[in-house]
């Protein structure tokens, strides 16, 4: 079931090793993440929220996360889960809404590691992903 649900949705196929490019673009109303695993692209927008939290927004969910540095590493606490239309928002419980963890872990100056997993309520496990991304800040 969850195979189906990650075709529909457009997301990347299971592999082992997968070519990964993240490319992150900012503006006046956040950041714009855009994935691509292999081809298949994947975007989110991100931005801070009035309380502080920080708000994904795609594909008709938002979710909220408290950020925490522990040690060399970020780690995402979701806190909330909404479904959005427009712009009418609507909160899912969390035992019922998408349940993302995801930890980034520095390992030297331009390289960090990247944990990230994706459940379902009944379903369990969505996605998951971890792996090595090396920075490249663009040149002016």
């Amino acid at each position: 079931m969850a195979g189906k649900l990650v075709r529909l949705l457009g997301l990347p196929a299971v592999c082992k090793n997968s070519f990964t490019v993240l490319k992150i673009s900012g503006d006046a109303n956040g950041e714009v993440w855009h994935r691509e695993f292999d081809g298949v692209s994947f975007s989110t927008r991100q931005w801070v929220g009035s309380d502080g939290m920080l708000v994904e927004a795609s594909n008709g969910f938002q979710l909220s996360f408290r950020l925490q540095a522990v040690g060399d590493a970020l780690i995402y606490e979701q806190g909330r889960a909404k479904l959005a239309f427009g712009p009418l928002r609507c909160p899912i419980p969390l035992w019922f809404a998408p349940r993302i963890t995801a930890r980034e872990t520095g390992i030297g100056d331009d390289t960090v590691f990247v944990e990230v997993q994706v459940s379902l309520p009944i379903l369990g496990l969505f996605i998951s992903y971890e792996g090595k991304l090396d920075v490249e800040v663009p040149r002016a």
